[in-house]
Parts: structure tokens; C-alpha cells; sequence
């Protein structure tokens, strides 16, 4: 969400075009069109975000940003950017307090129902002025319009193909009683730039899917839509331990102490047994089970020690079982690694 005034969040070739536009004309008709796809298996796209573009940037922004803020303040701020960085007047002193007097955005937008997946290279929104002065606020908002759709609708795009995956297989492998809209998670929080970009893709991802981890699209999607999770299903979380609390306990005597839960009993007894141990772990060998089982031995019966997981490297992305190969968490390399340490 934008904290200025929304009329200078544009690029700054469009600060000129005012005064490009032919005199005498009154009405400008513009399309917001996808024109092209990366993927080569893709030819549609999900519009999905119009309606949240409305709310908080025509509406909210507009309103706190511009049209509540006294005009001489309005001016101040837009002549001084665009004079000291471009050296414009941008749309000028007369069109700016035309509209702020006017009180309201002069504009019409129609578009395709939110959801709706058109083909590549039809228009999906339609935006034109509605009163004759203001042909030159059509294509002023184009910017904030394309910066802030194309994410939401890539994350929704993506969340109908992930849909399409899992309805396939779901059909194949579970009953009817399976819920195939909770068969999918989203954790945008953990791999968007932003708080706003997370809130925005997971929102998106929840029209194919239920599950997210991302608390704050539910807010976004009830403030923006409409809805409200406490009376229908908008999106779900799921309870979940992590790393941290598997780990640790606290509160001894009233004093916070970590200490790790680990059964050290069952551990120095395999050691006395079989004078060596293997650990295997999906996580790395740093700071996981078998550097807590490498603890335990250090200081009660110490023997030597195997550890398979994730080396110290980098991780990768791909498919799970291509990563369990990868960093020799796979059937094979374990029992070659237990024959190695047993001299077999």
C-alpha cells in the first residue's frame, strides 16, 4: 500500500503524455490485455486482484493521499518531485485541482468476473474516463494497475495448475472423502519478498486451494472481498511443530532452560552394543539429530560416529525423490554407508 500521492506512482515518461494527447479529445477507452506467456504449455491466465486493486489503491489511497489532503499540500509534493527529477510540470496545476475539487475518480472499469481464466492476448479489463476532462487519467493508472495485477495473477494461475495436478492424481489414489482443496499448502511467507507479496500470492493461491500458512491473506481477502472466515471457508492453517520445539523445552525452577530432547539411555545403550552408530536425518548433518547424538556419546561412551543428511552445501530445489538422491538420503546410499562402517 502506497503512503503519497497515488498520481505519482507511475513511470516518468507517462508524466508528459497530458499534454501529448490531441486537443479536443474527450474520451480515451484502454484495455489491460496479457499478451504473451513464458511457457509454451500455457495460453490462458487467471485474472484475479482488480477488485483489491480498487479498494486500496482508487479508493484508500486516493483518498488518503490526495483527495483528504489539502491542495496546496498536493501541489507542493508533486511539483517538487517531477521539478527537481525531470524538470515537468507533470498533468499541471490546473488539471490536478480539477480533480481535486471533483472529489472522485471520473473513471469506468469493466472487466471479466475475478477467477475467470481468459486466453492470452484477450483483454481482460476495460478502463474509460466518464467525464470529458479527464481523458488523460485513463492511462495515469495504468502503472499502479499492471505492477499490482501481474503478481496475483501469476501466483492464481499457478494455484489452478498445482489443482489440476492434484485433481488428477487424487482421483486415481483417494475416495471421495478426501478434500482435494486441502491437499495442497501454500507458504508464501517463506519465499516472497515482501509481507505485501506474500499476502497477495497466498490470497491468490486460496482460490484453487484452502490451505496456506500465510495469516495475513485472510485479511487481505476479507478486507478486499468481502468474505469473512469465521462464517465460510475462506482459507485454513493447519498445527504444526517445528525444529525449535521438537528441540527444546523450558521453565526449570522458574529459570528458561533449553535442553534437548533426546532419549540418552537408548543411545549409549546401541553404543555399548555395537561400538558404532549411524544417523540419518532429512536436515544437515550440522546442528541436527546427529550432532545431538554425537553429544550424548562425547561425554558418556564415546565411539565412532556416522552421520547421512545434508552436507554442508547449499540446498537445491526439484522433485523430493531427486532430492533425497541427491544428498544420498536414498534406500541405497544408506545401507552402502551402514556396510562401509561394518566392513561389509
Amino acid at each position: 500500500m502506497i503512503t503519497y500521492n497515488p498520481l505519482l506512482c507511475l513511470d516518468f515518461y507517462k508524466t508528459c503524455h497530458a499534454e501529448q494527447y490531441p486537443k479536443g479529445l474527450t474520451k480515451m477507452v484502454s484495455y489491460y490485455t496479457p499478451r504473451m506467456s513464458r511457457l509454451s504449455d500455457t495460453d490462458k491466465v487467471t485474472l484475479f486482484g482488480l477488485q483489491a486493486f480498487i479498494q486500496e489503491y482508487l479508493i484508500e489511497a486516493f483518498n488518503d493521499h490526495f483527495f483528504n489532503v489539502p491542495f496546496d499540500s498536493v501541489l507542493k509534493e508533486y511539483t517538487r518531485v517531477l521539478g527537481a527529477t525531470i524538470r515537468t510540470k507533470g498533468v499541471g496545476e490546473k488539471r490536478l485541482r480539477e480533480l481535486h475539487d471533483l472529489g472522485y475518480l471520473p473513471l469506468q472499469i469493466r472487466a471479466v468476473p475475478e477467477g475467470t481464466r481468459t486466453n492470452i492476448k484477450v483483454p481482460q479489463i476495460e478502463i474509460s474516463n466518464t467525464h470529458p476532462n479527464f481523458v488523460w487519467l485513463v492511462n495515469t493508472i495504468e502503472t499502479m494497475l499492471s505492477c499490482t495485477m501481474w503478481h496475483t495473477q501469476v501466483s492464481a494461475e499457478v494455484g489452478y495448475r498445482y489443482r489440476k495436478i492434484v485433481n488428477e492424481y487424487a482421483e486415481r489414489t483417494c475416495d471421495d472423502s478426501v478434500v482435494r482443496a486441502r491437499l495442497l499448502g501454500d507458504f508464501s511467507m517463506r519465499g516472497q519478498e515482501s509481507v505485501e507479496s506474500a499476502t497477495k500470492s497466498a490470497a491468490a493461491f486460496c482460490l484453487s486451494f484452502l490451505n496456506t500458512a500465510t495469516v495475513p491473506a485472510i485479511l487481505w481477502l476479507e478486507h478486499n472481498y468481502n468474505c469473512d472466515c469465521s462464517k465460510e471457508p475462506v482459507a485454513c492453517g493447519a498445527l504444526s511443530t517445528e525444529h525449535s520445539v521438537m528441540c527444546s523445552n523450558f521453565a526449570v525452577d522458574g529459570d528458561e532452560v533449553t535442553q534437548i530432547l533426546i532419549d540418552k539411555d537408548i543411545i549409549i545403550k546401541a553404543a555399548k552394543e555395537t561400538g558404532k552408530i549411524v544417523t540419518v536425518e532429512e536436515h544437515s548433518i550440522i546442528g541436527g539429530l546427529g550432532s545431538a547424538v554425537c553429544d550424548v556419546l562425547c561425554e558418556n561412551y564415546p565411539v565412532p560416529v556416522t552421520k547421512i543428511g545434508v552436507m554442508d552445501t547449499f540446498g537445491h530445489s526439484g522433485p523430493a525423490a531427486a532430492l533425497l538422491e541427491e544428498f544420498g538420503l536414498c534406500a541405497d546410499n544408506i545401507a552402502n554407508t551402514v556396510k562401509k562402517v561394518l566392513g561389509k
